[in-house]
């Protein structure tokens, strides 16, 4: 997650994930503890889900945006800028 409007990091940002009829919900947090690191992915886990399939992500960005990625596919890592409907797949 890069943010544009936002702050860099996205922190405050609410992603809802949807696929069949199901909806997981992450919120993207800043920091941990002290001398520790944070990994700045957020992962969503899918359990037995084809390789296949794709899903469909909303994110509401800390400046109010909200924005729709479509048609995601799963088992992947996908870098999603502010404002840039399809992101890049990593």
């Amino acid at each position: 997650m890069i943010g544009s409007k936002s702050n860099r990091d996205a922190i405050g940002a609410k992603l809802t994930l949807s696929v069949a009829d199901r909806k997981l919900v992450r919120w993207i947090t800043g920091g941990s503890s002290y001398l520790s690191s944070h990994d700045k992915r957020v992962i969503f886990g899918l359990g037995g889900l084809a390789a296949s399939q794709t899903v469909n992500l909303e994110i509401l960005w800390p400046s109010g945006t909200k924005q729709n990625v479509t048609a995601l596919k799963i088992n992947r890592y996908h870098q999603i800028a502010e404002n840039n409907s399809q992101g890049v797949s990593r």
